[in-house]
Parts: structure tokens; sequence; C-alpha cells
């Protein structure tokens, strides 16, 4: 379903480069026009998570880009360092991503560092990364045996502390028992790693606060929350709208709650799948969730997913006449519940106006 240029339909096609081409060189260049022509990037602060500046990117190296950011927010560029996929940006030329035209900009992080440590950050970051295995290896594998330096460092420098967990939140298995009771800095290294929640303190786990930042940023940390804040409609709620599989993790009173099992089936369809028995089996419950959300069709018990009332509440929300507006985002496209005739006439007006099918 998408517009092929004149160069790719000479190579694979000629005979249909002439009159009979279904796509024309003025469709061809109103679809260029309609490309993105630059690249953008958000530089978000690794602290608060905040946006601190967005700008058309016209550097080519790292240095360029971080000249361009230290004029956009005032702040001298050795005191600063921009993070990109979980890593610093290394000297010398840009990622090939960070240069590709998009109409969506690309998010780097920025963390502040003092020039006076910032050697010693380096050291640290090197030291733990290459090593670092994913959060699975670590609590199923045998602990990491860390130099002295490393441990030393965080214990004795709070803002270099502070700097390495926007690097990376896992560092929080490695620091002294007192660093892991500073709210500030495990909030930080939350708001980076979601899953670090599992090596903060229970006392600091049991804060509300901390853990709305750990499942905002990723929804399975529900698991490491204690049982009083798993059955807090809010935390749960925001780690079920960050990935659907939290819905595990939420309380079995949660699970049975109408209101709370519709809004979150409304928001990510396959957390329907662990809504209590009662409510997947009620009919009238079902209707009403797939005339907000028609991919919760998918993960209805099968005698409700045959049943003709229920696929037409997800027919009516495909056609727009549902109780709330169609997903472009979802698994379902409302072309499968079209009849085939009805889709091929309507991909053949797509292409007769020139649009993506």
């Amino acid at each position: 379903g998408f517009l092929v240029t004149p160069l790719i339909l000479d190579r694979c096609y000629p005979a249909m480069t002439h009159s009979k081409c279904l796509v024309t060189a003025e469709q061809n260049a109103a679809y260029a026009a309609l490309m993105p022509q630059t690249s953008s990037i958000q530089v978000f602060c690794g602290l608060q998570g905040v946006e601190l500046c967005q700008l058309v990117l016209k550097a080519s190296t790292l240095q360029e880009l971080v000249d361009a950011v230290s004029r956009e927010i005032n702040i001298p560029g050795d005191c600063f360092r921009l993070l990109w996929g979980g890593a610093g940006l290394g000297a010398g030329r840009l990622p090939m991503p960070l240069l590709r035209k998009s109409d969506i900009p690309v998010k780097v992080t920025l963390v502040r560092i003092n020039p006076a440590w910032a050697a010693a950050l380096d050291r640290v970051v090197a030291s733990l990364v290459p090593e670092l295995p994913s959060i699975a290896c670590i609590c199923d594998g045998p602990a990491l045996d860390l130099s002295g330096e490393v441990r030393t460092c965080f214990a004795e420098n709070r803002d270099l502390a502070l700097a390495a967990v926007q690097y990376s939140g896992s560092f929080l298995m490695h620091f002294p028992e007192d660093l892991l009771h500073d709210k500030e800095l495990v909030s930080t290294a939350l708001r980076e790693c979601g899953s670090a929640l599992r090596f903060v303190p229970v006392p600091l786990r049991r804060d509300r606060e901390v853990v709305l930042v750990a499942v905002q940023n990723d929804g399975e940390a529900l698991f490491y929350a204690p049982p009083e804040l798993q059955a807090d409609a809010e935390v749960a709620g925001a780690a079920v709208a960050q990935v659907g599989q939290a819905m595990r993790h939420a309380s079995s009173l949660l699970k049975q709650d109408r209101a709370f099992v519709f809004e979150a089936a409304r928001r990510r369809a396959n957390t329907f799948l662990y809504a209590h028995e009662r409510l997947r089996q009620d009919k009238a419950f079902v209707m009403s969730i797939v005339r907000v959300n028609g991919d919760v069709l998918t993960h209805v018990p099968q005698a409700l997913r045959s049943d003709r009332d229920v696929c037409m509440a997800a027919r009516a929300y495909w056609a727009g006449e549902g109780d709330a507006p169609p997903s472009a985002q979802g698994l379902v496209r409302q072309g499968l519940l079209l009849e085939p005739s009805e889709r091929a006439k309507l991909a053949a007006q797509a292409v007769r106006e020139g649009r993506p099918t």
C-alpha cells in the first residue's frame, strides 16, 4: 500500500513507467514534498525528565551538537554530557539515526557534570557498561565482582553517583546502603530504568511517589511494589498504561473492579487477558469494552469472540460508530472487518487519489 518511485518502477516494471502507470510524476512529486526535509533533536534533563530544548539538527559531529545545545540552554559544553540509547555520544561524527531526516525528533538526554570529576565518571561508566548483563542475568546468575574504585567513587561522590544513574538506572545495584536510601538519587535511577526498583530497600519501595516513577518507565516494575501499592488504582493504572502485561501484577481486587478493568482495556487491549474470569465471561461488559477498543476482541474467550453481538460491537468501533474513535495503533485494523470487495474498492480509490493505502 505504498507509492513507488519511478526509479523503482523503471527497475522492476519498465512498461509501467509510461501512460498506464498508476502513479504519476505529479503524485510522486507531491509525495516527496510530504517527506521530512530536516532532522530535529529533543534534549531532556536526565535528572528531572523534562524537555530542555528542541532544535533543528544542523550539526554532523558531537562537538557541533554540544555547541548548539550549549547556546540554546546557556550551559557550558564541558558541564554536561549527551546520552542517546543509554550511552554517551562518542566524539566525532554523530550516529546515522540522529542525522536521518524525520518528522519525529530524536530524544537525547542531558546529564549535568562537574568537569573536576568528569574523568572519574568516564572511568566508572566504562568499567561497568561493557560487562553489564541484562537484568534477568543479574538476578539469575552470579553477582558481579566490582572493582574497589567503582564502589569507592559512588560512596565518596554523590554527585558522580547521581550522574551515573542517568546513564543507567541499574547502577543502583552497585551503590552502598546509605545511597540506596537517597530518594532523589533512587528516583532519578528509576526514571531511567524502572526495573531497578528491585534493588531499592523496602522503606523506599513503599513510597508511592518512588513506585510511580518506576512503573511509568517500566510497567513490569509493579511486580516489585508492595501489595498495598499493587492494589493502588493510580499506581497499577500507570503501570498498565505503560505495558499491558503489568496487569498480571495488579491486585486480585483490581482485576475484579469493572471501572479499573474497563479503563485498562481501553488503553491496552491485552490487559483483558488478566481480568477476573467473571468479567471475561460477562457478555454485556465485553461488548461495552470492544466498543471503545476493538482490539480487545482478540483477547476475549473463544465463545464470545465468535458471538455475533460482540463482533458487531467491534465492527461498529472500527467503522467509527463505537463509543470512542478508532485507534491507528491497534492490532486489528478496520479493514479486517470489511468484506474483501470493500477493501479492494478502498485500495483502488486511495491509489487514484495518490494516497498510501
